[in-house]
């Protein structure tokens, strides 16, 4: 016995298999803790993302201007001074003069709209048919929606039907083996910075890609696209 030293799981393991313990490799209960495999950097990545996450509360933080609850993030006991979507807000104060005070007023209003939206609601859902909750992979087989009701639009499924389409074909554009997760907490304890991030994409080698999503109305008698300031104040979130 004083021959071998076994420094991990999977040295266990393997001398388990060659002195007979165990018939192959097969007969491994890695759910026992028998043995640990080297994962691939995207899981590492995937796991401590999810465990960072987990921890992050979201918790009272007084009232606003209108006497409405206030929450902010905390972590390890370190409270979040500032969201994520402070930063766009900011930049709207600062271009202020720029685009007029009624313009400003709606900007912001549908800054605080662009979450915890009908849509955002939906497309949720949607992810949740798509992936498997546990794992972050694509599932084999969408699970079936047809009693779900929009929030979008409770009467018709059309708008619904056109998202989650649209995310399943975006799922379906990242290689094979890539992980996905929705409505991730961030939060940044040097900085006192905290967020949600609505999706992460996380590639077997690591890489990482986040996108935002955002419903809102634009004037189309002033615009043919999304206003320039809407796009930067985007870009700074």
């Amino acid at each position: 016995k004083s021959l071998f030293y076994t420094k991990s799981g999977f040295d266990q393991a393997s001398m388990d298999v060659l002195s007979g313990k165990m018939a192959n490799i097969e007969d491994i209960d890695v759910s026992k803790g028998s043995a640990y495999f080297q994962l691939q950097e995207g899981e590492k990545v995937f796991n401590d993302i999810l465990d960072t996450s987990n921890k992050i509360n979201v918790v009272p933080n007084g009232t606003d201007e209108n006497g409405k609850a206030k929450t902010t993030y905390e972590l390890d006991g370190v409270k979040a001074v500032r969201r994520v979507s402070d930063f766009a807000k900011d930049f709207y104060e600062r271009i202020f003069p720029q685009i007029g005070k009624s313009e400003f007023e709606d900007a912001v209003n549908s800054l605080k709209a662009e979450k915890g939206t009908a849509g955002h609601h939906d497309i949720e859902y949607a992810f949740k048919t798509l992936v498997d909750p546990i794992t972050g992979l694509l599932r084999e087989d969408r699970v079936e929606d047809d009693d779900y009701i929009s929030e979008l639009n409770p009467n018709d499924r059309e708008m619904y039907n056109t998202l989650r389409d649209n995310l399943q074909e975006r799922l379906l554009s990242f290689p094979k083996g890539t992980r996905f997760m929705a409505e991730v907490k961030i939060f940044d304890k040097k900085r006192k910075i905290g967020g949600m991030v609505d999706f992460v994409a996380i590639e077997s080698d690591g890489k990482v890609s986040i996108l935002d999503w955002k419903f809102i109305d634009i004037n189309t008698d002033k615009y043919d696209d999304v206003p320039w300031y809407k796009v930067e104040a985007w870009r700074i979130q």
